[in-house]
């Protein structure tokens, strides 16, 4: 895993989870075959304690753009947040960067609990 900062896209899986729900979006497909989609290619991350949060960060955070953030995705996010299981292989990292990045999830949550107000339109390309 590589991250740049303490930021929740700040990571290359969460911001390739959150391209790559975009760019289905964008190109028709349906909010539910996409999260199926990217269910399938981390499978072998989905329940790990450390990229696997990740991804469903970026997810949820595509999601949340798009309106299609559903309570019980919420819900579990939320549970890795609160449980803490979101900061648990950031222990290595010096304190002032695990508040940081405390802090970081904190506004996620507290940012995707509110139904976006203008969910993010489908963006088509120019032919």
């Amino acid at each position: 895993m590589g991250f740049w900062d303490m930021g929740l896209i700040a990571d290359d899986t969460a911001l390739e989870v959150y391209d790559l729900y975009l760019a289905r979006y964008d190109s028709g497909a349906e909010h539910a075959a996409i999260q199926a989609e990217i269910e399938e290619r981390y499978a072998a991350v989905w329940d790990d304690i450390e990229d696997g949060c990740v991804v469903w960060f970026g997810l949820a955070h595509a999601q949340w753009e798009c309106g299609a953030l559903s309570p019980e995705f919420l819900a579990h996010v939320e549970t890795l947040i609160k449980g803490k299981k979101a900061i648990t292989h950031w222990e290595e990292i010096d304190e002032d960067d695990r508040h940081k990045r405390k802090s970081a999830l904190a506004r996620f949550l507290g940012k995707i609990q509110t139904p976006k107000a203008k969910p993010r339109r489908r963006r088509t390309r120019p032919r």
